[in-house]
């Protein structure tokens, strides 16, 4: 039996820039970071069991991922996923 399509909508991602660590986030920079997120978060949806999991937690109008620690020259690409990896923490902990 196939699970019923999750969809996740994020309407602001907010991002403190003193927490970047001198990382630029320009105009094709939070492009990376979107698709980045978009993609690694789609993939832990996809694992075994998260629907599921997903669809009992109910739904939420505000989420604290949590705490990030970016180091110096990390990507954009990076965080994006690593941003995702805390949104799937926040969203089935």
């Amino acid at each position: 039996m196939n699970a019923a399509p999750v969809r996740i909508h994020i309407e602001r991602l907010v991002i403190d820039p003193a927490a970047l660590g001198g990382l630029a986030l320009d105009a094709r920079a939070r492009t990376v970071l979107q698709a980045a997120l978009q993609g690694e978060l789609a993939a832990l949806l996809s694992l075994p069991g998260a629907a599921e999991r997903l669809a009992t937690a109910g739904t939420t109008d505000h989420l604290r991922a949590g705490d990030l620690h970016v180091g110096a020259g990390q990507g954009a690409a990076r965080l994006g996923r690593d941003l995702a990896r805390s949104v799937h923490a926040g969203l089935l902990p």
